[in-house]
Order: C-alpha cells, then sequence, then structure tokens
C-alpha cells in the first residue's frame, strides 16, 4: 500500500502535461517574476502638483513657439490636400499648387504633432500620484517566487488571470502549430 501512495505522488508531482509545461516556461518573463523594485503609490502633494502645472504650462509656451504655422491647416484644407494628392480637380482644389500644397502639408502635419503632444503632456499634468520604491528585490528572490509558483498544481495556478492567458495561448499554439509546440515542449 506504501509503495503505491509513493508512485501516486511521485506521478503527480513530477509529470506534468506539456501544456502546463509551455504556461509555466511562459510565465518566467512575467513581470511579477522580474521585479526590480516593490513600490507603493502615493498622493503628490501640494508643491508637487504646482510644478507639474507649471511644466505643462512651459511646454504649452514651447509647443506654441515650435508650430506657429499649425493654424494654416483647417479641416476644409486638410480634404483639399488629401483630393489634390489624389489628382482629382474641382473648386476646393482650385486655389492649389506644388508650394501651396507643400505649406498646407507642414500645417497639417505640424497641427497634429501639436495635438499629440499637448494632449500627453495634459495628461501627464492630470496624473495626482506618484510610486516611490519600498524595497529592492533581488534576482533570487524572483527566482524563488517562480519556483514556489511552478510547484503549485495546475488549479491553484489558474486562479491567476495571467496564467489563465498563457495557459490558453499554449492550447492556441498546440492547436495551430503542432510541430513547433511539440519540438519545443514535448
Amino acid at each position: 500500500m506504501m509503495r503505491y501512495l509513493i508512485i501516486f505522488l511521485f506521478l503527480t508531482s513530477c509529470f506534468k502535461n506539456a501544456l502546463e509545461n509551455c504556461a509555466d516556461e511562459k510565465i518566467k518573463s512575467a513581470s511579477i517574476f522580474n521585479r526590480t523594485e516593490i513600490t507603493k503609490t502615493v498622493k503628490l502633494t501640494n508643491d508637487e502638483m504646482y510644478q507639474k502645472e507649471l511644466m505643462y504650462q512651459n511646454t504649452l509656451k514651447e509647443l506654441n513657439t515650435k508650430y506657429p504655422d499649425r493654424f494654416d491647416c483647417t479641416d476644409k484644407i486638410n480634404e483639399a490636400v488629401n483630393i489634390y494628392k489624389l489628382g482629382i480637380r474641382s473648386l476646393i482644389t482650385r486655389d492649389l499648387n506644388e508650394s501651396n500644397i507643400k505649406k498646407y502639408q507642414k500645417a497639417c502635419s505640424d497641427r497634429l504633432e501639436y495635438g499629440l503632444k499637448s494632449h500627453f503632456a495634459k495628461v501627464h499634468k492630470k496624473v495626482e500620484t506618484k510610486s516611490i520604491p519600498i524595497k529592492k528585490v533581488s534576482m533570487e528572490e524572483n527566482l524563488q517566487n517562480y519556483k514556489k509558483f511552478i510547484r503549485k498544481n495546475l488549479k491553484e495556478k489558474m486562479r491567476d488571470s495571467e496564467y489563465e492567458k498563457l495557459y490558453q495561448q499554449c492550447v492556441d499554439m498546440k492547436k495551430n502549430e503542432p510541430e513547433i509546440f511539440k519540438a519545443k515542449f514535448e
């Protein structure tokens, strides 16, 4: 009886199926097992918020001086430039020539760049928290956490949403690319 118990424990703990091996290998590169530090999110102080507001205002001033021609591009002109590039002549494009086209194309690209950069500056300004490091994490600690995780049974590992996604990717890989899957994990 004891012999069967030892064999059962050996077989259930040592042999994993290929899908589980695949997911275990992929989860090794997950961010939770490759941390350099553990951080805590805290609210910014009033001084820091004021500094962010000043940075935002300075960014807008720089963008205004860098892209002064952006107002030359309106939606109607942008449409006319696109129609002109297609080679269609119409009332909208009658006043356009090559020099105007280049000027308007630059104005429209400036308008787009200004819009993107000012949007990112505004989003950055709205962030009211910052991350501060609490503890450094060594590679050994990451490896220990990984080994502890993969020792769990499949049911426990599947509770982790990231592991579940990786396991599904392995199922898809086994279904769509069986030769590659077999070479790597079986």
